[in-house]
C-alpha cells in the first residue's frame, strides 16, 4: 500500500480537488485543511473525507499538544 502527500497550497484548491477526486470515485483521498474562522461561521463544506483541524490552524495545534513542552525539555540547557 501507498500513500502519497500532496501539498494543495490553500484551503480553496484542496477541498475543489477533493470534490473533483470524490466527483469520479477515487479511493482512498483525505484532505486536511485549517479550521480558521469557518467552524464559528458554520460555513464549512461536509465530506466525510474532509478533516479540518480541531483549532484555528495547525500551527495552533502544535502549540496547544504536549509536542511543545517535550521539545523544549530536550532543548533545556539546565537538564543533564
Amino acid at each position: 500500500m501507498c500513500c502519497l502527500m500532496v501539498n494543495a497550497f490553500n484551503k480553496e484548491n484542496a477541498i475543489n480537488s477533493l470534490l473533483m477526486l470524490d466527483s469520479n470515485s477515487f479511493p482512498g483521498v483525505l484532505a486536511i485543511v485549517d479550521s480558521d474562522f469557518r467552524v464559528l461561521e458554520r460555513n464549512f463544506p461536509t465530506n466525510r473525507n474532509l478533516l479540518p483541524t480541531d483549532f484555528h490552524d495547525l500551527e495552533t495545534m502544535l502549540l496547544v499538544s504536549p509536542a511543545l513542552d517535550k521539545v523544549l525539555s530536550e532543548l533545556d540547557p539546565l537538564k543533564k
